[in-house]
């Protein structure tokens, strides 16, 4: 794609488009995602959407499993999640790191009371973990949901 039709697709689909140049590596030639800009409103309004079919593909996951599917979706968390707090935290104007240092800056940076960064303990029984991710979830997608951009 040329830097033109690039840019074109930052009001179609700013969310991909993100995603893509945030963690594309350059092998050679010149780097055109570099230039381009993204328009936050556009790019909240995709973070929103995608929070929203996560938690709802959350709760039915959630509804259909058994004891062990549940471990297994609490360990897919982190790799289904870590796109939309880079998000996030591009919309906060703040620089993306592993998982979970991530997630405790979201916290931080939005005052969520459901601490998921707590819930990681192997002692914690998998249904209160579960529910504390549920919890964060829609705590985290009002959030975003009120998050002004400029």
């Amino acid at each position: 794609m040329t830097l033109d039709e690039l840019k074109k697709t930052t009001d179609s689909m700013p969310y991909y488009l993100f995603q893509i140049a945030l963690t594309a590596r350059l092998l050679a030639g010149k780097n055109c995602l570099e230039k381009i800009k993204f328009d936050k409103k556009e790019l909240r309004l995709e973070i929103e959407r995608e929070l929203m079919l996560f938690l709802i593909q959350y709760r039915h996951a959630f509804l259909d499993t058994g004891f062990f599917e549940k471990r297994e979706l609490f360990n897919s968390i982190p790799q289904s999640l870590k796109k939309i707090l880079r998000g996030i935290l591009y919309l906060k104007g703040e620089k993306t790191s592993g998982f979970r240092q991530d997630l405790k800056r979201i916290e931080e940076l939005l005052k969520i009371k459901a601490r998921l960064s707590e819930k990681s303990n192997a002692r914690i029984p998998i249904d209160e973990k579960l529910l504390a991710v549920h919890e964060f979830l829609e705590e985290l997608f009002n959030k975003v949901n009120d998050l002004k951009v400029k």
